[in-house]
């Protein structure tokens, strides 16, 4: 358990609301986020890597070490509190941090999920470089808003 203003699971300082970052890195790499514009100083908060030392299986391996570290969250935090925690799952290698305030991040979040009434909010891109993916998977043509 953490202590006053601490985050029960990590102990790492408590952000509002309850918030975790995630990342899967089973390279001994640290992530560009946490090196690049000082965001563990700047935000007091620092991303979890998931998979450090564990061997790569393909890109299946982030589902299943995410699907565990969000088991043990809920069982470390409880169903409640578990409930209300955001977590954040990122890519780390190649994502660098804009600079906003944590509580601007949150609350930007939580108008997105009153304006779209889902509390998951995905975003992807269509760059990948593996020519063997690209023949197993059909990628769509982007569809133009409105």
């Amino acid at each position: 358990q953490g202590g006053q203003g601490q985050h029960a699971a990590t102990g790492r300082p408590a952000a509002p609301g309850g918030l975790t970052l995630l990342t899967v890195e089973t390279r001994d790499v640290q992530p560009c986020i946490l090196e690049v514009n000082n965001f563990t100083s700047r935000t007091g908060l620092s991303v979890e890597s998931v998979g450090q030392g564990e061997e790569w299986h393909g890109y299946r391996t982030k589902v299943v070490l995410t699907l565990e570290k969000l088991s043990a969250l809920r069982e470390r935090l409880g169903p409640d509190a578990a409930a209300k925690e955001l977590v954040v799952f990122m890519d780390s290698s190649d994502v660098f941090w804009g600079g906003c305030e944590v509580e601007t991040f949150l609350t930007r979040y939580r108008e997105l999920v009153a304006q779209q009434g889902a509390p998951i909010i995905f975003g992807g891109e269509i760059i990948w470089p593996n020519a063997v993916f690209e023949k197993d998977i059909q990628i769509p043509e982007p569809v133009a808003p409105g």
